[in-house]
């Protein structure tokens, strides 16, 4: 298994967050890395961080608590119902946690099926985007509400024989993050005098609040080396991030506003300064990540120029708009090209890679020029 350290530990140690041995694993920014050869299933987990702050530990606060578990409980069985209908995960599953006054955190955990975690990260962050777009319903907060209550009831039957030791814990835990400890009748008790409370809308706000964080850390195990890179961790939380901060935020609409029509986004209030800096850094942002991935990939050369032009093939194939329709057309142009090296190769003499993209593209431009899923134009006369 594998452990984070922040000192020596007299074990095997990297400064860049990369193993090459019999365990391998990959995280979104440098740690020290203590491992042995014992790494078994493959695991992704990724934190959304918040700064931990002291709270006014009272029963409006409780509430809240009780709130945040319902909405993680209906994120949890919407992920468990993913895999039973053919998800790329074994499992997966979100909780909250605040740990020892440095760190208030969401924890995204999954397991692939296989070496692929990239579509398994995908399917969690597609259901986790759904949570975020839509409320619950309320046949979904009934069913959870009935569970919390059998669980909450059984506590209270269970407290009379508890473990010392477990009272323990919970006042330790309690104290750590300078919180209260609540007997399982209060708990019990708070949770049943609040069932008006659990409507879609409080549910949703909470499931939003839940998301919402300052940075965000990650960590990939996996039971052999090469199946991964920072770089590429990186990437695959990133295209996520881009394609929730287009659709989801105030600040993406006004980017996509600004896109289809300045003058008209001008016209009601978007400043157009500023969407150009923030277009600017973001772009930055990206070139960069796409630059250290490459980079580590093929060396740091001008041929490096040639993956760029590469690039105008997969917009346009996705569409100019879309960000998901970029990751699609990636995967067709590069399946495309071995495909047709393999099968027409030998027919043309080789070397269609070098030109099957912007073939593909060029008929794109003719036959439909707004792409996969770009948005079509429509001039009225």
């Amino acid at each position: 298994m594998a452990a984070l350290t922040k000192g020596r530990a007299g074990h095997e140690m990297t400064e860049i967050g990369f193993l090459l041995d019999a365990g391998a694993i990959a995280f979104s920014d440098v740690y020290n890395v203590s491992t042995d050869t014992k790494a078994l299933a493959r695991a992704l987990t990724y934190a959304i961080m918040r700064p931990w702050r002291q709270v006014t530990d009272n029963i409006e606060y409780n509430r809240g608590i009780l709130l945040d578990a319902v909405a993680q409980g209906i994120i949890n069985r919407r992920l468990e119902s993913r895999a039973r209908a053919g998800g790329s995960y074994l499992y997966a599953g979100v909780e909250t946690d605040k740990t020892s006054r440095s760190a208030d955190a969401t924890y995204v955990m999954l397991a692939p099926i296989d070496n692929q975690w990239q579509p398994a990260l995908a399917d969690v962050r597609g259901v986790i985007a759904d949570a975020l777009a839509h409320a619950p319903s309320q046949e979904e907060i009934d069913r959870e509400l009935a569970e919390n209550d059998v669980i909450y009831a059984n506590m209270v039957e269970q407290s009379r024989i508890q473990a010392g030791s477990k009272l323990a814990d919970d006042v330790v835990n309690a104290v750590d993050i300078r919180e209260a400890v609540a007997s399982p009748e209060t708990v019990l008790d708070v949770f049943r005098s609040m069932r008006a409370r659990y409507t879609p809308e409080a549910l949703h706000e909470r499931t939003k609040a839940m998301f919402q964080g300052d940075v965000i850390r990650s960590i990939l195990l996996t039971p052999q080396a090469g199946e991964a890179t920072p770089e590429q961790l990186r990437a695959a939380l990133l295209v996520g991030l881009l394609s929730l901060f287009f659709q989801k935020t105030s600040t993406g609409r006004a980017l996509r506003a600004v896109a289809d029509d300045h003058q008209a986004a001008q016209s009601i209030g978007i400043p157009l300064n500023r969407i150009w800096v923030i277009v600017w850094c973001v772009a930055g942002v990206v070139a960069l990540v796409a630059g250290m991935i490459w980079g580590s990939k093929l060396g740091v050369q001008f041929s490096l120029t040639t993956v760029a032009l590469r690039a105008l093939p997969v917009v346009i194939l996705g569409g100019l708009t879309s960000v998901p329709g970029a990751i699609i057309g990636g995967l067709i142009i590069g399946v495309g090209e071995k495909l047709s090296e393999v099968y027409l190769g030998p027919f043309v003499g080789g070397g269609i890679e070098i030109w099957f993209a912007y073939v593909l593209a060029l008929g794109f431009l003719l036959f439909r020029p707004q792409g996969l899923f770009g948005e079509k134009i429509i001039d009225r006369v």
